[in-house]
């Protein structure tokens, strides 16, 4: 039998009028695409989309001549943890150091007029990674987290770093960060929005005295999981990730007007006392629902 005699024979010769558009429907053998897939083609299809759009921006921009290549370059061990790559003008790129590139694109102008950076909720480090490679002026890096990622930071950073750049790293235990003084960048990057809210009023409130500016890129609101066509979950986990952040209201995040509203509101909540916004940008693809803020310190 041929591929389409198989397929008459699965649908008994009978299509479904009334539903053959749904998910995982008959409409999804008369293409090559289907909305759910067990393989990495969406992901990478994505990483491809958003290098070029990325690289179109920063070659845009009359002091970047050398676009998303000219950040990556720099940025060396970049393989570690064999992330899923593509290559994009012979370079690999993954999503952890794109989002890099961009998050630095964005904080450019600011990045080159600091000299000590206070990271909360790094992750695995790789902007403190991306950054010191990228902007020598640097001189002090604070990574504040949990005890057990600054342990993974210590050892993944330790592997990709100079032996100078690991000189400007100081990791902090949450207990201890308030002993800072004069930072002139704060960093917060997919991670507020797993906290309580009165530790970010706390953190927020430590912005507002000690730091010149503040970076915030976040969720800028919940969504439920059916919204993606996700029927099993952790009951548990879900309502705790609910009630964390301070950008908790429920939206259809594929409806532009609803998310629009949910930005608005987004963008005042995580503003420090004292300080205003100088810089917003949506971000790109599967990440359209959160936000890149800039705000700094209002002269008085």
């Amino acid at each position: 039998m041929n591929l389409w005699q198989l397929i008459k024979k699965e649908y008994n010769g009978e299509i479904p009028i009334q539903s053959f558009r749904e998910l995982n429907g008959f409409n999804q053998r008369l293409g090559s695409w289907g909305a759910v897939t067990d393989n990495s083609r969406y992901f990478k299809s994505l990483l491809r989309e958003h290098s070029k759009f990325l690289d179109r921006q920063i070659l845009e921009s009359s002091n970047l001549p050398n676009g998303l290549c000219g950040f990556l370059k720099n940025i060396k061990n970049r393989q570690l943890g064999n992330p899923i790559s593509i290559k994009y003008k012979d370079m690999d790129v993954d999503i952890d150091y794109l989002l890099s590139v961009e998050e630095m694109f964005f904080l450019h102008n600011t990045l080159d007029e600091s000299e000590t950076i206070l990271e909360i909720g790094a992750g695995f480090g790789r902007l403190a990674h991306s950054i010191l490679q990228n902007f020598s002026t640097i001189k002090k890096y604070y990574l504040v987290d949990i005890d057990f990622m600054l342990d993974l930071q210590k050892e993944f950073l330790s592997n990709v770093l100079s032996k100078n750049e690991l000189e400007k790293i100081e990791y902090i235990s949450i207990k201890n960060y308030q002993q800072l003084n004069n930072i002139d960048l704060t960093i917060n990057i997919d991670s507020f929005q797993e906290m309580p809210e009165e530790i970010i009023l706390e953190y927020l409130k430590f912005i507002s005295k000690k730091s010149k500016s503040f970076f915030s890129r976040n969720a800028v609101c919940k969504y439920h999981p059916s919204l993606i066509d996700i029927t099993s979950f952790n009951q548990k986990q879900f309502d705790s990730a609910m009630g964390m952040g301070l950008s908790r209201k429920v939206v259809d995040i594929y409806d532009d007007a609803d998310l629009e509203i949910a930005r608005i509101e987004h963008i005042k909540a995580y503003c420090p006392k004292s300080f205003e916004v100088a810089k917003t940008q949506d971000c790109f693809g599967q990440y359209h629902y959160y936000h890149s803020v800039l705000y700094k310190r209002i002269n008085e």
